[in-house]
């Protein structure tokens, strides 16, 4: 049984490593920020003029915090096709093999992330701003819904680490990390309101964790703290992080 200060420094390792990664192959980071910004720059141009026509909010207001937490989604499948492709190479293998403790292999891959998204949420919002955003909130407010962003990609990417675990295969990864993730960011409020989507869709749109993320970060950037919709979102956060930490972690020492 390793010792929590055995467990932080094997996590730190695995960090290091990927960070390293990144510094060589700057390209991932610059993919990672890009995204994002297309989908911004396409539905700012394509959905502005009917959503400002029934609303008084510019939409680039409405829709950037929906495009942050996007952005963190789709880089939690990037997660996970990173730790197939480690499977792939037997990278995974040499990782059982060594005195680490298995929680520390995908904590620190994940916790490493955590700087992709955090060059995701200042590209996008640079881009934002350049486009007409506004933050109206305090520091504070501003901050917690940074923090939300990340937890919420941080919780993703748990997801993410158990289905690469469970599929063990990069291409299978690739298709399973998105068929699950589009529904949810499309069928949420991150782009246009739930009140526009049929009755029966809005039931799930309104009370799936996107929405929840989505509606807080909006609410903290806008100046205005609503209870209801940061507790959901944290709610959320904390039942993925309760059930996939422990689901991936014990699927990756049944790695064979």
């Amino acid at each position: 049984m390793s010792s929590w200060r055995a467990v932080f420094g094997d996590s730190a390792t695995i960090r290091s490593r990927t960070l390293q990664h990144y510094r060589r192959t700057p390209k991932l980071l610059i993919a990672a920020a890009v995204q994002p910004v297309i989908f911004l720059l396409i539905f700012e141009a394509v959905f502005r003029g009917q959503f400002e026509a029934l609303h008084d909010t510019p939409y680039i207001e409405y829709l950037l915090p929906g495009i942050l937490v996007q952005g963190v989604l789709f880089g939690s499948i990037q997660t996970g096709l990173a730790l197939a492709e480690d499977i792939n190479l037997g990278i995974m293998d040499r990782f059982r093999a060594a005195p680490i403790a298995g929680h520390a292999v995908l904590d620190g891959r994940i916790t490493a992330d955590l700087v992709r998204n955090t060059i995701v949420f200042v590209v996008v919002s640079v881009t934002g701003v350049l486009l007409g955003f506004r933050f109206h909130g305090t520091v504070p407010e501003v901050f917690l819904a940074y923090l939300l962003v990340i937890a919420i990609g941080a919780a993703f990417s748990w997801v993410q680490a158990y289905l690469a675990l469970v599929t063990r295969d990069a291409e299978t990864m690739q298709v399973v990390g998105y068929i699950w993730v589009f529904p949810l960011a499309f069928l949420s409020s991150a782009f246009v309101p739930t009140s526009t989507m049929p009755e029966w869709l809005q039931v799930f749109a309104e009370n799936q964790p996107i929405s929840f993320v989505v509606d807080a970060v909006r609410a903290l950037t806008k100046g205005g703290y609503v209870a209801h919709d940061t507790l959901g979102a944290l709610l959320w956060i904390a039942a993925m992080l309760i059930v996939f930490v422990p689901l991936a972690t014990r699927r990756f020492s049944r790695l064979s």
